[in-house]
């Protein structure tokens, strides 16, 4: 009999092809200044850059594994 073994690990902001730091900036409400810790940059409908916690990270259903090359 087969069994399979799942192993949990943590979906980390920082390892996710999509996450980037955000930009410590002078304060511009209206360019979105300063981003907060992290930012997703994966392409939606609403545009391609938006202010993620690392919580929501850890949940994100789009979340993949950064590239090595």
């Amino acid at each position: 009999m087969a069994y399979k073994v799942a192993i949990a690990t943590k979906q980390a902001a920082w390892e996710c092809r999509w996450a980037r730091a955000g930009r410590r900036l002078i304060p511009d409400p209206e360019r979105g200044h300063p981003e907060l810790l992290w930012i997703c940059v994966r392409p939606t409908l609403q545009g391609n850059r938006r202010v993620v916690s690392e919580a929501e990270c850890d949940e994100c259903e789009h979340w993949q594994v950064e590239d090595d090359a």
